[in-house]
């Protein structure tokens, strides 16, 4: 089913010109520094009584199979979150820690001209091949504090990770794990990017 707009299917949220002018304040707030800044925009609908949230969630998950991360959070009080992300937030596997680096996008296109020139786009653009790099350099100083110093190696550098809609850059970064470093480090070293996840 294809709807018209949000209030033909019921769904709620931030009104474009609010969103508007967020996003010209941040504009605003980047002018004449080197950064980045992600906007995200809500929106909600309230679930049908007879919808059971896990049978959504099982749906969605299985939507974007490409998909590396899919949580699901209840939480009775609060609700039900559901979502997925196409990095891992970390792996370690026998003391090796690796990070997924997904950052710059571009879509994907049924007609095959228009999806290659897209792809082109993704690798060719100095605007998306800058932003990947400052969250490359990112991971790298997360992975830096975690690391055995000289361990930390590019398993691949600027690949490209395609999903349903959407195609990323795509880096991996690996390195041998210190000793005394755990899980909940990680997340406290990662603070607050991985966290969020």
């Amino acid at each position: 089913v294809q709807f018209r707009n949000e209030a033909d299917c019921g769904w709620s949220g931030e009104s474009d010109e609010v969103f508007l002018s967020r996003l010209r304040e941040a504009v605003g707030h980047l002018q004449g520094i080197d950064g980045k800044m992600i906007l995200t925009r809500q929106y909600a609908l309230d679930l049908r009584p007879d919808l059971d949230p896990l049978r959504l969630y099982e749906i969605y998950s299985g939507l974007e199979a490409g998909a590396a991360a899919v949580h699901y959070f209840c939480a009775p009080e609060f609700g039900v979150s559901i979502g997925c992300s196409p990095e891992n937030i970390f792996e370690i596997e026998q003391g090796r820690l690796t990070f997924d680096v997904v950052a710059s996008t571009r879509g994907v296109h049924p007609d095959p001209v228009i999806d290659a020139r897209w792809a082109d786009e993704l690798v060719g653009n100095p605007k998306e091949i800058k932003e990947h790099r400052m969250a490359l350099d990112r991971y790298r100083a997360r992975m830096d504090a975690c690391c055995v110093p000289g361990s930390v190696e590019v398993d691949l550098l600027m690949g490209i990770r395609k999903l349903r809609h959407v195609r990323h850059l795509h880096s991996r970064l690996s390195g041998q794990v210190r000793d005394g470093v755990d899980s909940l480090r990680l997340l406290g070293e990662g603070f607050p990017p991985l966290t969020s996840y």
